[in-house]
């Protein structure tokens, strides 16, 4: 069986269409999803109660406008709401978890730090239900020296179908994602175009160190999925591209 699976950061629902300043528009993110028409897809920066994306639940307004079950884990309270990771599923969500990653204690990197977790949903495929994360690594390198320690000792006693994706703020040849392909089949591997990027959606207008943009968010899986392809959707509903991988069982 072919099920094909989409990680995204949205950027808080902000449309990046829009210019010359990005709005809160949910429905480009949603018009991307159905077009794409991924099974499950994890969403990254995703604001929940909060003003500037209209008080909304954005995982559920995403996931009621694609027609899907939804699932929102918080990784940081932000007066009067909450912001962090989500998934939507055209399967049902049998069981959900959200993993707190430990803040470092060492903070003396000029970069902006933030509380992160780990989404876990247990995924009922056919005949075949799966564990799938959902992250966002941050910025500072004592951030993601912490996540992946995190994730590591999650992974490390798996015997299940897994699914991980998400924004980890590092690039292709970095040793961290070494670490991670050690005990997981990177997607992109089977990727067409191996100098593609995830970020930024507009080279032109969004800032990036690289002018030529950096592949940043990612889909990993284990032995029980063969990955058949890959690739990045170039769009701006936000200032990431969403990923696709699409997998075998």
């Amino acid at each position: 069986m072919e099920l094909k699976v989409m990680t995204y950061n949205i950027a808080g629902g902000r449309d990046y269409n829009i210019t010359p300043k990005a709005m809160y528009s949910p429905q480009a993110v949603i018009d991307v999803i159905k077009g794409e028409g991924p099974i499950l897809c994890g969403l990254n920066e995703v604001d929940c109660g909060l003003p500037r994306s209209n008080c909304d639940d954005l995982a559920h307004v995403i996931g009621q406008g694609v027609g899907f079950e939804d699932f929102f884990a918080k990784a940081v309270h932000w007066h009067p709401g909450d912001y962090g990771n989500g998934l939507v599923s055209k399967y049902h969500i049998l069981r959900k978890e959200v993993i707190p990653i430990e803040d470092p204690l060492d903070r003396r990197e000029k970069n902006y730090y933030e509380p992160r977790c780990v989404l876990k949903a247990v995924v009922d495929f056919p005949g075949m239900p799966t564990d799938v994360y959902v992250t966002h690594f941050g910025l500072p390198r004592s951030e993601q020296t912490s996540a992946l320690a995190t994730l590591l000792n999650i992974l490390k006693d798996e015997t299940n179908p897994v699914i991980l994706m998400g924004d980890l703020n590092i690039k292709p040849n970095d040793p961290y994602i070494g670490a991670l392909k050690s005990i997981l089949h990177d997607t992109f591997d089977e990727c067409e175009n191996q100098s593609d990027y995830s970020y930024p959606s507009d080279l032109k207008t969004i800032p990036c160190s690289d002018p030529n943009g950096v592949k940043i968010d990612y889909i990993f899986v284990n032995d029980a999925f063969k990955v058949k392809n890959s690739y990045v959707k170039h769009v701006k509903a936000s200032d990431h591209c969403p990923y696709i991988a699409t997998l075998e069982y």
